[in-house]
């Protein structure tokens, strides 16, 4: 593996948390991240008991001769349970913050290339139409994103069930299946943006796996951290638009796309 390239993927996911908050960029990233603080909030207490629950109905199916494997198991359940809480509402803050990262992935491919994209001109009074059918393009090609994800999401599950050997597993699948999933998710927008297909993106990242892997695993495992998990998302969004642009090998150049400046 070329660490370098690793890094490359990492620095790209800081740089959107450096500039996320940074003028311009704010009115697209607060809006989504306050919607889902108030949905992680009303929702993680529920989450918490279920997840007591579930591990005392598992564990009371084994036998007394074994309850040494209690002190194994409950960890990595509630390790397990936690990320896949986590993701749920990185799932869910991703459908909110939908209708908005198509403009936040523009603004930050115009801020790193100097090249401003040609706005189309919309009559005053259509102007909310053009951002509902925005949204709903962003939403189609999102839900292609959860087509890959969410049968390979279920295997996952099911290999928790596997006792001891499930809850060890569980955990690096989860990290790996779900970073891929992120960067593939965050960099739809930027490749929707100069007019790339959802299928001709899913190409091109196999073509660079370790800048994509990275970038996501990082955005997948700060995903899975309490508070942080609401605010990785519009910096991804960034992020995705800063590793198109270095990366040639994703959008099809010999190096980084004319007009950034390393």
């Amino acid at each position: 593996m070329n660490l370098k390239n690793s890094f490359s993927g990492f620095s790209c996911l800081l740089y959107g948390f450096r500039t996320m908050l940074k003028e311009g960029y704010r009115m697209y990233t607060l809006l989504p991240v306050l919607i889902n603080a108030v949905l992680m909030t009303a929702a993680i207490y529920l989450f918490m008991g279920a997840v007591g629950r579930g591990t005392n109905w598992v564990l009371s199916m084994f036998p007394d001769w074994m309850s040494f494997l209690r002190w194994i198991i409950i960890p990595f359940a509630f390790l397990s349970m936690m990320l896949i809480c986590a993701y749920l509402f990185v799932e869910v803050e991703s459908i909110v913050i939908c209708p908005f990262a198509s403009f936040l992935a523009e603004k930050a491919e115009e801020d790193l290339t100097g090249m401003k994209r040609p706005q189309p001109e919309i009559p005053g009074g259509r102007y909310p139409a053009y951002l509902a059918g925005v949204a709903w393009h962003s939403l189609g090609r999102t839900a292609k994103s959860y087509v890959f994800y969410l049968p390979r999401a279920l295997l996952c599950c099911l290999v928790l069930f596997v006792p001891v050997i499930g809850q060890l597993l569980f955990p690096v699948l989860w990290l790996v299946l779900s970073g891929w999933w992120l960067a593939m998710q965050n960099l739809d927008y930027v490749f929707d943006n100069n007019g790339i297909s959802f299928d001709e993106m899913s190409d091109s990242m196999k073509r660079s796996p370790v800048q994509v892997a990275s970038f996501g695993c990082l955005t997948a495992a700060i995903a899975a951290v309490p508070v942080a998990n609401i605010l990785v998302l519009p910096a991804a969004v960034i992020g995705a638009a800063r590793l198109f642009i270095t990366d040639g090998r994703l959008n099809g150049s010999a190096g980084p796309r004319a007009g950034y400046d390393r």
